[in-house]
């Protein structure tokens, strides 16, 4: 069992607060939220492209070769906050295409994507935005494929693993598989070990997200179940790990936090426990 960090975990440190939480006392640079990563002796890297600097390519090559040298898997991770906009935005299709091509470059072979978000389903049927979204990645899966590129789509607090196992049959491709998040499952009131179970063939990529319900928080908000050290929550890990494995699952377990329980406060305390609570299992 290989395990990994999403740098999305540390977004605060990378100059994205909630305004539920509260800033940092400082910001860091991409190389040193790097540095801190490594420093836990993982196996592998998401990298998320959003904190990306311009030149995007040479910012990009950085941080690759630094990965590189100690030796670690590298994903590339596109489409924070929106992807492809519920499959409404050409803009969206067009960025998510050039970092295709910006992955064959940096010899990356495997790019997480997203589809829509939470917001845009309050707005727009997800129906709808299904069938946009298949549209859309029938189009780029043929770059993905001639770039050597498999793309995993993320369940992004949007789409139910139904959802996706229809996306993926409409695409029909075998360069498109799923990035699966434990705790968006939980978050969309799907069992996670059951929704990992049917993804499980596809899985190419995932999320260790696990997470805790906020007391006295609202259940109608997403940061009601908000993120703890991988252990210490409700999502049944074992059973989820177990689920994608037992499916020839040949990828790294890729620790990830988005909004961080109150009762925990750093960060990099918690992905250092997640950390260990994975190795030992």
């Amino acid at each position: 069992m290989r395990v990994g960090i999403d740098t999305y975990s540390y977004h605060r440190f990378l100059g994205e607060v909630y305004p539920v939480q509260s800033a940092p006392d400082r910001t860091l640079s991409y190389n040193e939220v790097l540095k801190r990563a490594i420093s836990l002796s993982i196996d592998g890297i998401s990298i998320e492209t959003c904190f990306l600097e311009n030149p995007v390519e040479e910012h990009c090559r950085r941080l690759i070769d630094m990965a590189r040298g100690n030796d670690l898997e590298i994903i590339l991770a596109w489409g924070h906050p929106m992807g492809l906009h519920g499959g409404d935005s050409d803009d969206a299709q067009k960025d998510m295409e050039e970092t295709i091509r910006l992955c064959k470059q940096m010899n990356v072979d495997i790019m997480r994507i997203v589809g829509s978000n939470r917001r845009l389903m309050a707005a727009v049927p997800k129906e709808v935005q299904r069938d946009k979204v298949t549209v859309r990645l029938k189009e780029s899966v043929k770059l993905a494929e001639d770039s050597g590129v498999k793309l995993a789509l993320e369940n992004h607090q949007d789409f139910l693993a139904e959802d996706i196992l229809t996306i993926l049959g409409e695409v029909d491709s075998p360069y498109l598989g799923v990035n699966y998040d434990t705790g968006n499952s939980l978050r969309l009131q799907e069992d996670p070990v059951k929704a990992a179970t049917l993804l499980a063939p596809h899985i190419i990529a995932t999320h260790i997200k696990d997470v805790n319900a906020v007391y006295g928080g609202n259940p109608g908000d997403w940061t009601f179940f908000a993120s703890v050290p991988a252990g210490r929550g409700i999502v049944n890990l074992p059973g989820v790990v177990n689920a994608i494995n037992s499916a020839g699952y040949d990828g790294f377990f890729a620790i990830e936090l988005d909004y961080l329980h109150p009762d925990y406060s750093n960060e990099f305390n918690v992905v250092e426990e997640s950390i260990r609570f994975l190795k030992k299992m």
